[in-house]
């Protein structure tokens, strides 16, 4: 079954089970005479067939199976309690009575576990196999409080072993909005909820003072990419003003994800640290505007990233040594960068990152990578090198108009992107033993030892 089509069917499912609370009679459902019934919350997404289907209540007359043990499960573990339902095995659901297949989805000390359970939506008998399944429901919560335990043990165990890698995540929205707030909004709905990504950045230009008057009039030099008659209007339909910049912010909070920007000029500079975003991005063609950094040295007390696309050894050392003049050295991040829309893979240098951690490592906050190029496999290569801080374009397509969507990453790249940067972290480290906890089963089953 195609997504949309699965999109679809679950979205009859929520308007027949749910529409606005109403309790059904069971027979009308073909549910049997113990009145068990359901109210659909939200559902989300998970994959192209598996939906997230968030239970508000189970009910039965004489006590209930479900409502029960749910309420006894996160009391005794903790745990979180989902209901998902496989559509595409279940081509009578929710017609006429079929079978269908259920799964709790706990999660639990950042692990998830599953259990499925299979049942026949029929008479007495689907009665009796759901009583089944609620013991063994219950049997599951106790096993995930031991199992819970026990993994809080070997962290605690483990815990002076393990690097502290946490990779930062900036989904570079950029002028990627169009110039329209709509777009805007849900580029950081989608970051934040969908990609888990952990801040967006918008981009801020004075365009009458970064651009001659010969420039500002001349013709966008790729028409086709153009959103006014002359460069300069192009440029000025994309901008957002310093209110609505706030706006985004807001709207940053309220989806838990953090708010940024690039600054190109010093007025520019001036309006950002209005806003007070945690980190500024100096992009590579304005990391040489020093008029530009010693305000925000002076004035604005947050994070100070920028990249070193376009930027040789010496200017390098050059603004380095300009931010340790000024005490501000620890709250620069400097970000790998190859200035190129997109990068072919070979001059994305990624061995730059080493010499940056080696020459700089000890007198800046962090090492980042700052990426143009096509895929996510450089990322993870960063990360193993050093990097830090990840920085991509994001747009909601790829085939927009304007010059940075073909260089950006869609909706589930980003996703992919997050989940193997932060699972890759979690593997960079030696083993805690000699032999792991997880080898000794497999040790004393398997080694065997040869006599020399």
């Amino acid at each position: 079954m195609a997504a949309n089509a699965v999109m679809v069917k679950i979205s009859q499912l929520c308007a027949e089970l749910n529409p606005g609370g109403v309790r059904y009679h069971p027979r009308q459902r073909g549910w049997n005479e113990n009145g068990i019934w359901l109210a659909v919350n939200s559902v989300k997404f998970l994959d192209n067939y598996i939906y997230d289907i968030s239970v508000a209540g189970w009910a039965h007359p004489n006590g209930g199976w479900l409502g029960d043990i749910t309420v006894a499960s996160k009391q005794i573990c903790g745990c979180n309690f989902r209901f998902i339902c496989f559509l595409e095995n279940s081509p009578n659901y929710p017609g006429k009575p079929g079978r269908f297949r259920i799964q709790f989805l706990f999660h639990i000390a950042g692990q998830s576990v599953y259990k499925r359970f299979r049942h026949q939506r029929r008479g007495d008998e689907g009665w009796r196999s759901l009583q089944r399944n609620s013991r063994r429901l219950f049997q599951t919560s106790m096993w995930l409080q031991r199992r819970r335990a026990a993994l809080a043990h070997q962290a605690k165990k483990r815990k002076m072993a393990m690097p502290n890698i946490k990779p930062y995540i900036i989904a570079e929205i950029g002028c990627n909005h169009k110039g329209n707030m709509d777009i805007a909004r849900e580029m950081i709905m989608v970051a934040a909820q969908f990609c888990k990504a952990d801040a967006v950045k918008f981009q801020k230009r004075t365009n009458r003072q970064l651009l001659t008057p010969e420039e500002y009039n001349a013709p966008h030099p790729h028409v086709e990419n153009s959103y006014g008659s002359t460069y300069g209007e192009h440029r000025e339909f994309l901008e957002f003003t310093v209110e609505q910049h706030k706006e985004l912010k807001e709207y940053c909070a309220k989806w838990n994800i953090a708010y940024s920007s690039s600054v190109w000029d010093l007025t520019a500079a001036q309006e950002i640290a209005e806003v007070n975003p945690p980190f500024i991005k100096i992009p590579s063609a304005s990391n040489l505007d020093f008029e530009m950094l010693d305000w925000l040295c002076s004035h604005y007390k947050g994070e100070i990233q920028l990249s070193f696309g376009m930027t040789d050894r010496a200017e390098e050392e050059k603004i380095v040594t300009f931010f340790e003049e000024r005490n501000r050295a620890m709250d620069v991040v400097i970000l790998s960068c190859t200035s190129g829309y997109p990068v072919p893979f070979e001059d994305i240098s990624l061995l730059e990152i080493p010499r940056f951690v080696k020459t700089y490592g000890q007198r800046i906050k962090a090492i980042g990578f700052s990426g143009h190029h096509l895929g996510i496999a450089p990322d993870v290569a960063a990360l193993a090198l050093g990097a830090t801080v990840f920085e991509r374009h994001f747009t909601l397509d790829r085939t927009w108009k304007g010059t940075d969507h073909a260089a950006s990453l869609e909706p589930d790249g980003l996703r992919r992107l997050a989940r193997d940067l932060r699972n890759v972290a979690l593997a960079l480290r030696e083993k805690s033993e000699e032999i792991l906890p997880i080898e000794k089963v497999q040790r004393q089953k398997l080694k065997r030892k040869v006599s020399s």
